[in-house]
């Protein structure tokens, strides 16, 4: 029994998985639980499943969370170990208060390196100077990226500058900005960095002996900060201005369950970051109560239906992955829309309905299909008896003729 449980688990997975590139968003269900931040955004990542949105759609400051889309251009333009030399002009455009990595004007670093620096400690001469190694100057890049964030989806968002230093054009959405974390989380190269604690940046060319060690501005990954330490928590990036406020995005994982938060505008106080807080407080409220559900698979049969002589199969003509509550995802109403008698007027696997769920008070269609039209079995003895008795009339005829033919011979 242990061994079904397993394999049915990573069977689950594996659909999950293959559908993470498909899903569509579905309405909020808007599930119970409180978010101070002003503007707030949770999916379930393998389904594509809004579990709660407040304001997500409003055009905010993304702060440092931009550099998700600086990092996804890196790495789908340059290889990792090209190198990039540092301008003065990467430098000296970061506006005092501001993170940075102290580079020095003329210093050689590899996209890698850059990008570690970018998305750890969030440093913002890291991505001027990828920018400009990708597209010249940071306006040009700013073209890039927002050129990116249109492929993407993105429909209410406009960047002005690799890193989310402030300006008043510089803005997107919560929405938006699940859209651009997602793809980068499927970038393994980007992946890869927002999982680590800390970087430790070799001697370069203008640092010959000096030793230059990152912290990650990620709380919810540093296992030092106990107090906001997420076992589940899996990477993200963080961002700050006093014009966005206290920002983050957040990817959780938890069995077949991958949660994402996006968290903009909350209040910044250094002693208590309520953004991680809140985070940790949902994952685990999340995780604790709902679960996801396998309600149809494309291509499995839904049922079986007899029509003018004739057995057709009935089957899925999508997958439906639902995220449940724990208590309630065994307890869930299905209306049929199907119309059998339009059947003749259709092609194989042809969509002839909908079945419509109703799970903790949300509505999720999945479209039917006829499948395999098969004649039933005394309609097909009935087709045999025919043919039976057609081929006893044929033969009677000859042989009646081959004896007529014998009567003339001996005259």
């Amino acid at each position: 029994m242990k061994n079904l449980k397993v394999i049915k688990k990573i069977v689950i997975s594996v659909l999950i998985i293959n559908c993470i590139l498909i899903s569509p968003i579905v309405k909020s269900k808007n599930i119970d639980i409180t978010v101070s931040a002003p503007t707030f955004l949770l999916v379930e990542n393998n389904t594509g499943q809004i579990l709660y949105e407040k304001d997500a759609h409003k055009k905010v400051y993304p702060a440092s969370i931009t550099k998700l889309m600086t990092a996804i251009i890196a790495v789908e333009q340059c290889n990792l170990d090209d190198i990039a030399t540092v301008s003065y002009n990467a430098l000296y455009t970061v506006p005092s208060g501001y993170v940075t990595a102290n580079l020095r004007v003329g210093e050689e670093l590899t996209i890698e390196e850059l990008l570690n620096l970018a998305l750890i400690p969030s440093a913002n001469d890291a991505a001027n100077v990828l920018a400009e190694h990708i597209s010249g100057s940071i306006e040009s890049f700013a073209t890039v990226m927002n050129t990116k964030a249109i492929e993407l989806g993105c429909e209410n968002t406009h960047f002005t500058n690799p890193s989310g230093i402030h300006n008043k054009d510089h803005y997107t959405t919560a929405y938006d900005l699940y859209l651009i974390a997602k793809y980068a989380m499927q970038k393994q190269e980007i992946r890869d960095i927002v999982t680590k604690q800390s970087y430790t940046l070799r001697n370069t060319n203008k640092y010959e002996s000096a030793t230059r060690k990152f912290t990650t501005s990620n709380y919810m990954i540093d296992d030092n900060k106990s107090k906001y330490f997420y076992e589940y928590a899996i990477g993200g990036k963080t961002g700050y201005t006093e014009e966005a406020g206290d920002c983050v995005i957040e990817f959780a994982k938890k069995d077949d369950m991958e949660l994402v938060a996006v968290m903009l505008g909350e209040k910044y106080n250094i002693k208590n970051r309520i953004k991680f807080i809140n985070c940790k407080e949902i994952f685990n409220k999340v995780f604790e109560n709902y679960k996801i559900i396998n309600i149809a698979t494309k291509g499995n049969v839904y049922n079986n239906v007899n029509y003018k002589n004739r057995e057709i199969e009935l089957t899925y003509g999508e997958d439906l992955f639902v995220v449940a509550n724990k208590n309630n995802d065994e307890n869930f109403e299905k209306n049929e829309k199907i119309n059998i008698e339009d059947i003749d007027k259709k092609d194989k696997d042809s969509k002839v309905g909908e079945v419509i769920y109703t799970i903790d008070g949300e509505d999720y269609t999945v479209s039917i299909n006829a499948n395999n039209i098969i004649i039933k079995n005394n309609y097909i003895f009935g087709i045999i008896v025919l043919i039976f008795i057609i081929f006893l009339i044929i033969n009677i005829r000859k042989i009646k003729k081959k004896k007529n033919k014998k009567k003339k011979n001996k005259r």
